[in-house]
């Protein structure tokens, strides 16, 4: 696998929040080596603000697939392409967040625009931020 990572371990928990429930996290197992971290920080959050049916505060079966689509279309094509590898995915209170790395912002929208031809439009938002250290990882894995 290119990227910041040789391997493809994952954890997946569930963190209470009072204010909006629980969140479902998956995320990668650990940071990667410190090098790697500096080389790719730039941070791409997407989210994707879906209607919550009942009281889990999880999408619909429907738009769980929906998602899923995107996140297995995405995936691969920043991955393969080098331009960003995804580090971790959250769930719940209506919103779900992927969290990818990327070596720059333009290659990663290059990839993920490459990635969605076809694919119906997606209630997306886009925010990236330079983040050396990866804490928006570090701050999903236990201590």
């Amino acid at each position: 696998m290119a990227g910041p990572y040789a391997d493809d371990d994952w954890i997946v928990g569930q963190m209470d929040d009072e204010e909006d429930g629980g969140l479902i996290v998956r995320c990668r197992a650990r940071l990667p080596a410190p090098a790697s971290r500096k080389a790719w920080q730039h941070l791409v959050l997407i989210g994707w603000t879906y209607e919550v049916s009942d009281d889990t505060g999880l999408p619909s079966k429907a738009v769980d697939r929906q998602m899923e689509a995107f996140e297995q279309a995405v995936t691969a094509s920043v991955q393969n392409s080098g331009a960003g590898v995804l580090a971790a995915s959250l769930t719940g209170a209506g919103v779900r967040e992927w969290r990818f790395y990327s070596l720059g912002p333009d290659a990663f929208m290059d990839a993920l625009n490459a990635a969605l031809e076809g694919h119906p439009e997606y209630p997306l938002e886009f925010d990236a931020f330079e983040d050396p250290e990866w804490n928006a990882l570090a701050e999903l894995l236990p201590e």
